[in-house]
């Protein structure tokens, strides 16, 4: 694996109580970040908390829907309390209706 020497960084993750997102929590903190998460799912978020990693870095998480503005602030509150962040991994995506594949279809349309 290569080595990122991430010790020292703070690293923000959206949407990351499952699959990629939780991946890459646990790559960011296995490399020495500092790891602060969200999801909307308060027991994937607590679960990813209790990652240990493998190197320094640390992992904490936040419940927060990134589709509410309020809980959006709220979150973007927390993470400056703990100090900010140098890297930013958006694994939040949304469409309207939710189906990606209706969306796709509908621009040819």
């Amino acid at each position: 694996m290569i080595d990122l020497n991430l010790t020292g960084k703070q690293a923000v993750v959206t949407g990351a109580s499952l699959g990629i997102g939780a991946a890459v929590v646990k790559l960011l903190a296995d490399q020495g970040a500092e790891v602060v998460s969200c999801a909307r799912e308060e027991d994937g978020v607590a679960l990813l908390a209790k990652y240990q990693p493998e190197g320094p870095g640390k992992v904490s998480g936040f419940a927060a829907d990134m589709g509410n503005a309020s809980s959006t602030n709220r979150f973007l509150s927390q993470v400056e309390a703990l100090g900010g962040s140098d890297i930013l991994v958006n694994n939040v995506v949304a469409s309207p209706s939710r189906n990606f594949l209706y969306q796709k279809l509908s621009l040819y349309e």
